[in-house]
């Protein structure tokens, strides 16, 4: 069991670092919801208040869908853990 977790892990974050180099809102800080170049708790409360909203949802905030799949989820918060801080 554990293995298999460990083996979805790597390949989440395989494809995370495929859509960060593909997709990224801010080619200079990816991650940077609010624009500062600095990814920090602030970019991370945006993204979860939005989680797992999708377009048209009332909760759904566009800035926070960092690889544009129309959807907050945690590839989204996967960007904002790689380039925090």
């Amino acid at each position: 069991m554990k293995s298999k977790l460990i083996a979805g892990l790597i390949a989440t974050l395989f494809l995370v670092n495929m859509l960060i180099m593909v997709n990224s809102v801010s080619a200079d800080t990816p991650g940077d919801v609010t624009g500062d170049e600095i990814v920090d708790v602030e970019d991370l409360t945006i993204c979860a208040l939005a989680l797992w909203s999708e377009l048209g949802d009332p909760d759904w905030n566009p800035i926070a869908d960092l690889n544009s799949d129309g959807i907050i989820d945690i590839f989204d918060l996967v960007i904002i853990g790689i380039n925090f801080g």
